[in-house]
């Protein structure tokens, strides 16, 4: 699969979205792509160009600010919050 002229596995993009939600419940992972490169044993540039496609899906967001695993700033990926409506709306 290209995303803007990278390669990647085609399931790195479900793998990422899947990682990426299973900590929604609590508060979204919010991971940078060498976080994600290692994790799943990719390259760099597979890990952002899935990340990349992740991000372009309804229900994620690619932001800079700190990668909760190596405490680094710069541009993450991550499962957008959910809104929550208040009561009585």
């Amino acid at each position: 699969m290209l995303c803007m002229g990278r390669a990647f596995p085609a399931r790195l993009v479900l793998d990422i979205q899947q990682l990426l939600e299973r900590h929604q419940p609590v508060e979204p992972l919010v991971c940078c792509d060498v976080c994600l490169a290692l994790h799943f044993a990719v390259s760099l540039e597979e890990a952002t160009a899935a990340a990349l496609k992740v991000a372009s899906e309804p229900g994620f967001q690619r932001r800079p600010g700190t990668c909760e695993l190596c405490k680094r700033t710069l541009e993450l990926t991550s499962a957008a919050p959910k809104r929550r409506i208040a009561r009585g709306q």
